[in-house]
């Protein structure tokens, strides 16, 4: 073996023999040949990540080939090991993930085999244009000439974030452009119907484009809501309210209502009306479409069920003491009748579920438990079927005393006001003692009996008192104050 040899230099060899007496005449010349070892390491390796599913890797030849011309390059991802191989410096790495971060090495091949890896490239992310956004609905604004329109973001972002979208209206081609899922086009032609299309953008380009909104006049009303559906004291009507929409620019002249089943509808320049003739013991929705000088809205959300001529919940329920441990009083205001005589009324504890019944307004619950804290609700029945439940009455702490009734608190004490009071149902026990309050200043005293003066007042200051009863089941609710008093 031959070394020191410089790669890539041509060398041709001969031979000589030796013997005791010398040297004999050199042999014929060998053919030339060339020393090699593998190329370096390519330098400068770049990756572009501006389409679907793969990178563009770029490099510099190595400075040395080894001796060897170089006949091809490979590249590798990390991570995935995806390949791709050239005789040139540059070539496509395919079969990547969107939004999925990747860096490059390359080597470089001779004759010899294979040098080593390059330095890794800088990280890059392939992606693609976004999906097409969703549900895109216009809606009518207060000015004229312009709707709203909004939209879901795409289910992919192509694996780069969405940096704006565009919505345009069909016909005319205007848009509004914005990095939210919501924008107004303006300068739309009143009275003209518009569809609307959204698609997004991100680093690699503009996606999909969506599927087209509803059809919507520019400048008609927006649609209705809060619609509200409530019994009258017909067998065959129900009224029904609701809140007015954006104008779209021009003053809302009409409401239609339209009932279902039935399409029986009523119409209105003001945000309530009654429809009739319904049929008795339907249950009913109905929703309401507002016009304007350009156009009708689309419908608004339905209003809750109404099963006609049966009762409107019953208001104001009430709870009460009595003179029992297990018993409470209830009241309540008649609702509308349907239409049909309420003939029975159903108050119902929570917890527990103990009921009573009446035709009256006002029921005695029994069988209650003693220290248990209940609330009361209140349902209306006529020959038609049951209404809805009340509201729930006010807390009650079963066996507690009511609330003392007649507070009044005397003028002119120094710094003092005496406060009296009348007794009230002693919840079945007997009261042992009284709490009286101040407002301002919850100054306070206390007694068994039915008066105390209150002291620790500010001369000049008005005053309020209010006063709760106590037996051995707790202590009841507050009076209602007194009328001022000042010491």
């Amino acid at each position: 073996m031959v070394a020191g040899l410089t790669n890539g230099t041509s060398y041709t060899f001969t031979l000589v023999a030796t013997n005791a007496v010398g040297a004999g005449p050199a042999s014929v010349a060998s053919a030339a040949a060339v020393p090699a070892t593998t190329p370096g390491a390519p330098t400068g390796v770049t990756a572009t990540s501006n389409a679907n599913t793969q990178s563009v890797v770029a490099w510099t030849a190595p400075a040395a080939n080894g001796g060897s011309a170089i006949t091809g390059y490979t590249v590798t991802s990390t991570p995935g090991s995806f390949t791709c191989s050239t005789a040139s410096t540059s070539c496509p790495v395919v079969g990547l993930t969107n939004g999925t971060s990747y860096t490059f090495t390359v080597t470089a091949t001779n004759g010899v085999g294979t040098g080593p890896a390059s330095a890794a490239s800088a990280p890059a992310v392939p992606a693609t244009t976004p999906g097409a956004p969703t549900a895109v609905t216009a809606t009518a604004t207060s000015t004229t000439g312009a709707l709203a329109v909004a939209w879901a973001a795409p289910g992919s972002n192509g694996g780069n974030a969405i940096t704006s979208y565009t919505a345009t209206a069909s016909p005319g081609g205007l848009t509004c452009t914005t990095g939210t899922t919501g924008c107004t086009v303006l300068g739309l032609t009143t009275g003209t119907s518009y569809t609307f299309t959204v698609k997004a953008t991100n680093a690699v380009g503009a996606g999909t484009v969506s599927a087209a909104s509803n059809s919507l006049k520019a400048s008609v009303p927006g649609a209705p809501t809060g619609v509200t559906a409530s019994a009258t004291s017909s067998t065959t009507t129900a009224t029904v309210t609701w809140t007015a929409p954006p104008t779209g620019g021009s003053a809302i002249t009409s409401y239609k209502v339209t009932s279902s089943p039935g399409g029986v509808t009523c119409s209105t320049a003001t945000t309530t009306c009654t429809v009739t003739p319904l049929a008795t013991k339907t249950a009913y929705t109905f929703t309401v479409t507002a016009t304007n000088a350009n156009g009708t809205s689309p419908s608004s959300a339905a209003s809750n069920s109404l099963t006609t001529s049966v009762p409107g919940k019953p208001t104001a329920v009430s709870a009460a003491a009595t003179s029992s441990s297990t018993t409470a009083t209830v009241s309540w205001t008649a609702p509308l009748t349907g239409g049909s005589p309420i003939t029975t009324y159903t108050v119902t504890s929570s917890p527990g579920g103990v009921t009573c019944s009446t035709a009256s307004t006002s029921c005695t619950v029994s069988g209650l438990t003693t220290g248990t804290t209940y609330t009361f609700t209140v349902t209306a029945t006529n020959t038609n079927g049951t209404g809805p439940a009340s509201g729930s009455s006010n807390s009650l702490l079963e066996g507690a005393p009511g609330a003392p009734t007649g507070v009044a608190g005397t003028n002119g004490g120094n710094t003092q006001s005496t406060v009296s009071w009348t007794a009230p149902l002693t919840g079945g026990s007997a009261i042992t003692g009284y709490l009286v309050t101040s407002a301002p200043g919850g100054f306070t005293c206390s007694t068994a009996t039915t008066a105390c003066t209150v002291t620790g007042l500010t001369h000049l200051t008005p005053y309020t008192f209010t006063v709760t009863a106590t037996n051995t089941n707790g202590t009841g609710p507050a009076s209602t104050p007194s009328a001022p008093a000042t010491p």
